[in-house]
């Protein structure tokens, strides 16, 4: 069997015993076809690629020299990491005063959101995005405490 998957920006397909195949979508949406062909005869299946569930993980909080370290993790619905997805967290001092953060995943789907806010604080993730997926609506909400005497974010 030949293998094929159309436009081949949908995922890849990956032969298996027996004339089967699996086809693993890319992080990219869209629909089309998956084509077998053996010799001069053909045939075909369509794919749609939806978005997958992205989800925030919990918050870590580190206290450092220089502040707080927030640590959390994008994740997929089998709990896998997801890379390069942006999340949006707003950190509210107590007292009223509000920083909005954007970060990015790395490789192993964490983050780190560096804070440095006197007292406590409060950290909410508003938004998180990244190809392929479409985030669940849900994140953890931390409230923190650091003994730094300055203020800023």
């Amino acid at each position: 069997f030949r293998w094929q998957v159309q436009p081949a920006r949908l995922g890849t397909i990956r032969p298996v015993a027996g004339g089967r195949a699996t086809f693993t979508a890319a992080r990219r949406l869209g629909k089309g076809r998956v084509v077998a062909s053996v010799a001069s005869v053909a045939a075909s299946a369509a794919v749609v690629v939806r978005p997958a569930q992205l989800r925030i993980g919990p918050l870590v909080h580190r206290r450092t020299r220089a502040g707080s370290r927030i640590t959390l993790r994008a994740v997929d619905a089998a709990r896998r990491p997801v890379s390069r997805a942006v999340v949006v967290a707003v950190v509210r001092a107590d007292g009223g005063r509000a920083e909005r953060v954007r970060v990015a995943t790395g490789s192993a789907g964490r983050a780190v959101l560096r804070v440095r806010v006197a007292g406590c604080f409060t950290v909410r993730v508003t938004r998180a995005s990244a190809a392929g997926f479409r985030w669940d609506g849900r994140a953890p909400r931390g409230r923190f405490c650091s003994p730094l005497s300055g203020r800023g974010a």
